[in-house]
C-alpha cells in the first residue's frame, strides 16, 4: 500500500511540476519579460523591489513580441534594429517618390483636361492645342506657370488664366480675355468682320456673344489683304491700341458734338483718321516718343491735339464746318500746324492720291 502511495506521489508531483513550468511560460508570452538567469524579482510586504544582476537595465524593455523579436533578430543579426528600420522607411519613400512621379494613374490624361472660358474672345482649341505640354506629366509636379505661359504666347489677348487640379489625373483651365471695345472690317477683305481687344488682337465676331459696338474700325494694310488666316492675330501694337481708344474717349467726352462714325487705321503708317458724321475726316500721326509711364499720349500726339482744341474754339465756322460737313478734312499730323481742305473736288483728289482706293 505505502509502495503504491508513493507512485501516486512521484506522478501527481511530476505532473505538479509540469503544470507550473507551462503557467510560467504562458506568462513570460503574455507580459513579455525576458527570461534571463541573472535578473531576480523579489517580492516584499507592500511593494516590489527589482534586483539586477549585471546585464543592463535596457533588458527589462518590454519587447515588440517574442515572435518579432526573433523573426527581426534572424533578419538582422547582430546589427541595430534602428538602422534596419532606418532601411525600411528609405524604401517606403522610394516607392512614394516613384508612385507620385512615375505611375501612370497620376499622370495628365488629354480627356481630363476642361476648359472654361470666363469672358468672350477665347479660342477653345488654341488653349487646348496649349495646354497639350501638360499632357503625361504628373499632377504632383505639373508647372502650371509653363502651361499659362504657353497659353498667352498662343492666344495674345489673354487677361488671366488660372489652373486648378483635378485629382487624380485632370486639370481645369480657366481663360478671361483682354475687353474688347472695337469691332472692325479690314479693307479689300470682304464678308469679314472682327473684334479687337485692347492690345490689338483680331477676334473672330463668331466668338464673341456681344456683336454690336459703338466704335468702328476699319484697318488699311496690303500685308493683312493677303492674310488667309485672321482670328487671334496681333494686328495693332499695345502703344497704338492705347492711343486710339484715349482718341475716342477724348472726343466722347471733351467733344460730344462731334460724333465719330467710324476710323481708318492705316497700320503701315501708323496714322489714324477719325471719320465723323458729317463725313469730314481728321488725320492724326500716332508716331512719337512715348511717356514716361508707356501710358499717356506722346508730346507730339498731344500738341497734335491742342491745335485741334485751338482751331475748334477758335471761330463758329471751324465749328460748324466740322459739323455740317463743307470741311472735307483736317490734317493736324504736323504739332502747332493744322491743314484745313474744305473744297471737295480737289479735296478728295488729294485723300486718293496719298492714300489710293481707301477713300475713292
Amino acid at each position: 500500500m505505502d509502495f503504491l502511495n508513493k507512485i501516486k506521489q512521484k506522478f501527481f508531483k511530476k505532473r505538479k511540476n509540469t503544470f507550473h513550468e507551462q503557467v510560467q511560460q504562458e506568462k513570460k508570452q503574455k507580459y513579455l519579460f525576458r527570461s534571463d538567469e541573472e535578473d531576480v524579482y523579489v517580492a516584499k510586504r507592500g511593494m516590489r523591489k527589482t534586483l539586477l544582476g549585471k546585464e543592463k537595465r535596457k533588458n527589462l524593455n518590454p519587447a515588440y513580441s517574442t515572435f518579432f523579436q526573433k523573426s527581426v533578430e534572424k533578419i538582422v543579426g547582430d546589427r541595430d534594429l534602428k538602422h534596419f528600420m532606418a532601411i525600411i522607411g528609405a524604401i517606403l519613400i522610394m516607392l512614394v517618390v516613384y508612385i507620385v512621379t512615375f505611375s501612370p494613374y497620376f499622370k495628365i490624361s488629354a480627356t481630363k483636361v476642361l476648359i472654361e472660358p470666363m469672358t468672350d474672345g477665347v479660342d477653345l482649341s488654341i488653349v487646348q492645342r496649349s495646354a497639350e505640354v501638360a499632357y503625361g506629366q504628373s499632377i504632383f509636379t505639373l508647372n502650371e506657370d509653363t502651361i499659362a505661359k504657353n497659353i498667352k504666347d498662343n492666344l495674345k489677348n489673354t487677361e488671366m488664366i488660372r489652373i486648378e487640379r483635378l485629382l487624380p489625373n485632370g486639370i481645369k483651365i480657366l481663360v478671361k480675355s483682354l475687353p474688347i471695345q472695337f469691332d472692325a472690317t479690314i479693307f479689300g477683305v470682304e464678308n469679314k468682320r472682327f473684334g479687337v481687344s485692347s492690345n490689338g488682337v483680331l477676334v473672330p465676331i463668331a466668338d464673341m456673344t456681344t456683336t454690336e459696338f459703338s466704335r468702328h474700325l476699319r484697318l488699311v494694310s496690303n500685308e493683312l489683304q493677303n492674310e488667309l488666316f485672321f482670328g487671334y492675330k496681333k494686328v495693332i501694337s499695345d502703344r497704338s491700341m492705347f492711343v486710339i481708344t484715349k482718341i475716342f474717349e477724348l472726343f466722347e467726352k471733351e467733344w460730344p458734338d462731334f460724333t465719330v462714325a467710324s476710323a481708318n487705321y492705316f497700320v503701315m503708317e501708323n496714322e489714324l483718321h477719325i471719320v465723323l458724321e458729317s463725313n469730314t475726316k481728321i488725320i492724326f500721326a500716332l508716331q512719337g516718343e512715348v511717356g514716361a509711364t508707356g501710358n499717356d499720349f506722346s508730346k507730339n500726339l498731344l500738341e497734335q491735339l491742342v491745335t485741334l482744341q485751338t482751331y475748334i474754339n477758335s471761330n463758329n465756322t471751324n465749328r460748324t464746318g466740322l459739323l455740317n460737313g463743307s470741311t472735307m478734312y483736317l490734317d493736324v499730323r504736323v504739332p502747332g500746324k493744322i491743314f484745313s481742305c474744305p473744297d471737295s473736288v480737289n479735296c478728295k483728289q488729294n485723300l486718293i492720291s496719298v492714300y489710293g482706293r481707301v477713300y475713292e
